[in-house]
């Protein structure tokens, strides 16, 4: 089961009334390309000039991230909808309106700010369980416990991968560790992966429009939970000083993104 399809031209007025033009069956603003694809409303915009570090940018707010397309980089910003904004959430007369927060805070956080007057919720009204921020794996031998970052401009969720001692990991396992970052923020939808030390993932709901947090929080413990069951095992061999390989000293100069999307989370966001 994956989420219901988003028919994005019933909203038409709404995209609209945000300053988008209609470009077949996309909508357009300030070079913020914004589409449907089954159950999922996704934005794209042009990366940086030049080369650029996939995965180190998670102090921007919201759920933009850098992901190789072809021969270019690009900005990405990916949200389940209506999984996590559809009727039994809001009921149909609210999604319009709903639809225009969410393309405030694209627009937004695109430029690196959240909406003006955006505040998080406080801490007791997210609903988020110590035990929905652990993850077992690889058998119970591997457990992460993940964290709720919350301030008054910020709202993330953050999965700690692999944090080993910077004095680990030489060029070869970094370079590694990177590729399989880059590749894991590439694969799965809503998650930005940190490679700045050890690998972090994370997602960064700030600037989410208040009636949609709940919905959203949820699904982000979701993709968080999958993600960090596809990649701890790998990334904890590759951080692990005592394992000797070849391939480990090699120093990556490009990672392609092309494995299949796991689906089966999707199953828990719908």
């Amino acid at each position: 089961m994956t989420p219901a399809a988003f028919d994005i031209e019933r909203f038409d007025g709404v995209f609209r009334d945000c300053g988008f033009r209609p470009d077949g069956r996309a909508y357009v603003r300030d070079g913020v390309v914004v589409r449907a694809e089954e159950g999922w409303l996704l934005a794209e915009a042009d990366g940086p000039p030049g080369p650029a570090d996939a995965v180190g940018h998670t102090d921007r707010p919201g759920l933009w991230k850098l992901v190789r397309d072809g021969e270019r980089d690009v900005r990405r910003f990916e949200l389940p909808w209506p999984a996590a904004a559809g009727s039994a959430v809001l009921g149909a007369d609210r999604l319009p309106a709903a639809l225009a927060d969410v393309l405030r805070w694209m627009l937004a956080t695109a430029g690196g700010i959240v909406p003006p007057g955006w505040r998080p919720p406080p801490a007791r009204e997210l609903d988020v369980a110590d035990d929905e921020l652990i993850l077992t794996a690889a058998r119970g031998r591997l457990v992460r416990r993940g964290r709720v970052e919350l301030d008054p401009r910020r709202l993330a969720l953050r999965l700690p991968i692999v944090s080993p001692s910077p004095d680990a990991l030489d060029d070869g396992r970094r370079a590694w560790l990177g590729a399989v970052a880059a590749d894991a923020q590439a694969v799965w939808r809503m998650v930005r992966m940190d490679a700045s030390s050890g690998v972090t993932a994370e997602v960064d709901l700030s600037g989410a429009p208040s009636v949609l947090i709940g919905a959203l929080v949820r699904a982000g413990l979701a993709v968080l939970r999958g993600v960090g069951q596809w990649l701890v095992e790998t990334a904890d061999l590759l951080a692990d000083p005592s394992v000797e390989a070849e391939a480990l000293r090699v120093c990556l100069s490009w990672v392609s993104p092309t494995r299949e999307r796991n689906e089966a989370w999707a199953m828990r966001v719908s």
